[in-house]
């Protein structure tokens, strides 16, 4: 059973946030919840269906990394915390910054080389995908030029 609780002052900043092994899909559950929004409010905001928020919030479906960069921007969280599932028992956000304190400064680096590689993947499959297309768009010109 995953345990949690994330704490606001009054004009809904972040303070405190207490969880043990919590998934992303829990962590933008809970923060949409702590911000009164609802799922189709923050669907909009991202740009999803809310049948697919609702999916990333089951664990059903992971959030893209343009997604997941949204989320951290709309609640003021960071990025590697959101795709993070380690333990940061009674830690703070600190500021504007979003400077997570805590000793597991290896984890928190593992986290960044993690989404550096992602997005390096995300680089190569993007050019991989415009190399298929204009390979489809010759066959295309190819079939109806009558060749």
């Amino acid at each position: 059973m995953e345990k949690y609780s994330i704490k606001t002052n009054k004009n809904g900043k972040i303070f405190k946030l207490i969880y043990l092994n919590m998934s992303i899909g829990l962590k933008i559950k809970e923060l949409r919840k702590s911000f009164n929004m609802s799922q189709k409010e923050l669907s909009l905001k991202i740009n999803i269906d809310n049948s697919q928020l609702s999916k990333i919030e089951q664990g059903k479906l992971t959030p893209t990394l343009n997604q997941v960069m949204d989320i951290s921007s709309i609640f003021n969280v960071p990025t590697d915390w959101l795709l993070s599932k380690d333990n940061f028992n009674n830690q703070k956000i600190k500021g504007d910054n979003n400077i997570m304190a805590g000793n597991n400064v290896k984890n928190q680096l593992e986290d960044k080389q993690l989404i550096k590689q992602l997005r390096e993947q995300i680089t190569l499959l993007t050019n991989q995908v415009r190399e298929k297309d204009e390979q489809i768009n010759k066959l295309i010109n190819l079939l109806a030029n009558g060749r």
